[in-house]
């Protein structure tokens, strides 16, 4: 064969064989992207299944929804009102009685023995509410049917004085004094001379004036207007 004849089939067969390579890389990396898709395609089936696989506990979890409002239920019923808890109950189951169904907030704390502007008694207020034992609205207080199944109203009628009394034993001699007189007074106010006059002390002095801030701060008493003390209508057991 002659030598340039040669040269060309060697050529030809050289390109053939360079042909063949680059088919042979098109084809494995085509075959790779297949198999990796595939693996993908798995992967997202797998996870497409675990979705719909119902969870362990899962057929429960009504169930468990229901238990978690148990607690309240049963805190409720078997909350048991403390001392100071019963005395409040007493308190409007005696105001009830008095034909008074929802007192306020200050005719309750004294009528219970508490000064009705602390923290103390709020917390008290706090806990029966919480435990369904009464209903608080707008300032005023109420039983509910729980809460008065456990009442035990007091001895004897409630009455403006008896509230008075309990009142004064919260507050100090002079300020029942003082108190004593704007009873004497209600409705009409009384100025700051008058009563300091009727009481024994001097209107002018420092001493005189905390004695009737001892009145107006757990709103015993109001200042309707400059140098004027006024009895507040609830200790009368008016309206708030």
């Amino acid at each position: 064969m002659p030598i340039a004849r040669r040269a060309g089939v060697e050529e030809g067969r050289r390109q053939a064989e360079a042909a063949a390579y680059v088919r042979g890389l098109a084809d494995g990396r085509r075959q790779a992207l297949q198999d990796a898709q595939k693996a993908v395609d798995e992967a997202l089936g797998e996870l497409s299944d675990a979705g719909d696989r119902e969870p362990p506990g899962a057929a429960d979890e009504g169930d468990e929804r229901t238990s978690s409002d148990a607690p309240e239920t049963s805190e409720r019923a078997t909350f048991v009102p403390s001392g100071p808890h019963r005395k409040v109950l007493d308190a409007l189951a005696w105001f009830e009685a008095a034909g008074i169904a929802a007192p306020g907030r200050h005719q309750v704390g004294w009528a219970a023995g508490y000064r009705a502007d602390t923290g103390h008694f709020g917390n008290i207020l706090s806990d029966l509410a919480c435990n369904g034992r009464i209903e608080r609205d707008a300032g005023t207080i109420s039983l509910t049917p729980l809460g008065r199944a456990e009442a035990t109203a007091p001895r004897g009628k409630l009455t403006p004085s008896v509230l008075v009394e309990r009142i004064k034993a919260k507050i100090g001699g002079p300020a029942s004094k003082v108190l004593d007189e704007l009873v004497r007074t209600y409705p009409r106010s009384a100025t700051r001379e008058d009563l300091a006059q009727a009481t024994g002390y001097r209107a002018d002095t420092g001493h005189f004036g905390n004695i009737v801030s001892e009145l107006v701060g757990p709103e015993i008493a109001t200042r309707p207007r400059h140098g004027e003390v006024r009895l507040s209508d609830w200790v009368m057991l008016r309206s708030r």
